[in-house]
């Protein structure tokens, strides 16, 4: 794990259900970003992704955890930003179950699509454990759509950090932070996309931690108004 910043931690994992055709511009790469915060709420782990079972990555990942979770004697919690990003959150919610307990937090639509596995939903602007604050809902550009047509997504406010998290409205690709949508000129992207990364622009960020790509380490309300100015990623 590579700390980001005081209490956040940052880990890759290639993504099991990756084949080549997802690459290249406007698709996403094998490696997936995962999130840990050290909080005196306990562990509080973000789109979570252990290392593939049976390797040595994967024994030092849970030993690591293992020890935390029982230092920190506090339930851990998990949070999804968006319903792909579901990962490793039911190992570890069996894992923990008995002791010392786990609650997985998500936007409704996620919950919807999860079942019994979210304990908790979060509105906009709510604050979880960990003193992280949820975000949206906020469309992303899909074509596995729900009834009403849209797929939906949590973006994440750590303000001790001031980091923003994101699932996959945002990407980071190889011209810098994009916004991760096919056609700009989508009545969708300009009435609730474009807006609601301008609000993230708006927060007093350094830090942008999307799911894919490399993240910004600093100035990172530039890095939302240079997206915005841009176009988007899209094949």
């Amino acid at each position: 794990m590579d700390l980001v910043a005081p209490g956040l931690s940052r880990w890759t994992v290639p993504h099991p259900d990756w084949e080549p055709a997802d690459g290249g511009p406007g698709g996403w790469e094998p490696d997936v970003a995962c999130l840990r915060l050290d909080s005196p709420d306990g562990v509080v782990l973000i789109d979570p992704l252990a290392p593939p079972n049976g390797t040595d990555e994967a024994t030092r990942f849970w030993e690591e955890l293992d020890g935390d979770v029982a230092g920190s004697g506090r339930p851990v919690t998990v949070v999804v930003t968006l319903h792909w990003h579901l990962r490793s959150t039911v190992e570890i919610a069996e894992r923990y179950a008995s002791k010392p307990g786990v609650r997985v937090w998500a936007i409704d639509q996620v919950a919807e699509r999860l079942g019994d596995v979210v304990t908790d939903v979060f509105d906009d602007g709510e604050r979880l454990p960990g003193g992280v604050v949820g975000l949206g809902p906020v469309p992303i550009d899909s074509s596995d759509v729900d009834a009403d047509g849209v797929v939906e997504e949590a973006a994440l406010w750590l303000a001790d950090q001031r980091a923003v998290v994101a699932g996959d409205i945002l990407v980071g690709t190889p011209e810098g932070l994009r916004v991760w949508w096919s056609d700009r000129g989508d009545p969708v992207y300009e009435r609730r996309v474009a807006p609601f990364v301008r609000r993230l622009a708006e927060l007093p960020v350094e830090i942008v931690l999307p799911a894919h790509g490399d993240p910004v380490m600093s100035g990172g309300s530039l890095a939302f108004e240079r997206a915005l100015a841009a176009s988007p990623w899209a094949r």
